[in-house]
């Protein structure tokens, strides 16, 4: 075999293995939003615009995120640690800090990324997610809003919209069930053994 279908290969192999990274990332939740951070670069490449006022990509990422003043001063010191862990080729790095958005909305952003060697283990990128942590919050209080008063079970609009996000997430590379358990006549049982029976039963 030439030398260059030998790198050709290499290079196939290498694309194949971060598309299977960034599929794992995204399988678990259809709330993730993916990046990427170029070592030998410093470059850091975002999906979505994450920081207030940054173009895509960000050149000398540390630098000009922290000149951009899109990160609180308190969090400073965990997005320092971030960065110099990407630098120094950790294999997998994460942060969870408040930014100001795009909106000039403040959010609270958990980041979690796996570092992508070459064939020789070099350190190339990190691939990331993102999750908007402020919106999961909002979107779980308002889910908590659909509970049954009676048996604090989620109601079927609540099931519907729970079963919409996973089915969302789902995808071909990944196995996924849905279970649901109900009990048949609740208020009966109720009725007729008192409501410590059933709250054991709920349990």
């Amino acid at each position: 075999m030439s030398e260059d279908k030998e790198i050709e290969i290499e290079r196939l192999k290498r694309a194949l293995s971060e598309e299977k990274v960034k599929t794992s990332i995204l399988s678990e939740y259809s709330r993730f939003g993916l990046w990427e951070y170029h070592v030998a670069d410093d470059l850091f490449y975002q999906y979505k615009p994450l920081f207030d006022n940054i173009n895509d990509p960000i050149s000398h990422f540390r630098d000009a995120v922290i000149e951009n003043g899109s990160v609180f001063a308190d969090d400073l010191p965990e997005f320092s640690g971030f960065c110099s862990a990407m630098e120094h080729g950790e294999d997998e790095v994460s942060c969870e800090i408040r930014v100001v958005n795009e909106n000039s909305d403040t959010v609270r952003l958990k980041f979690e990324g796996k570092l992508v060697r070459d064939e020789i283990g070099l350190p190339i990128k990190y691939i990331g997610r993102v999750l908007d942590v402020t919106g999961e919050e909002t979107a779980a209080e308002q889910l908590s809003d659909k509970l049954d008063p009676l048996t604090e079970v989620y109601n079927l609009n609540a099931f519907r919209e729970l079963t919409e996000e996973k089915r969302k997430g789902a995808n071909r590379y990944t196995n996924a069930g849905l279970l649901a358990v109900g009990i048949d006549d609740f208020r009966g049982i109720m009725a007729k053994s008192g409501t410590e029976y059933t709250d054991y039963l709920q349990k």
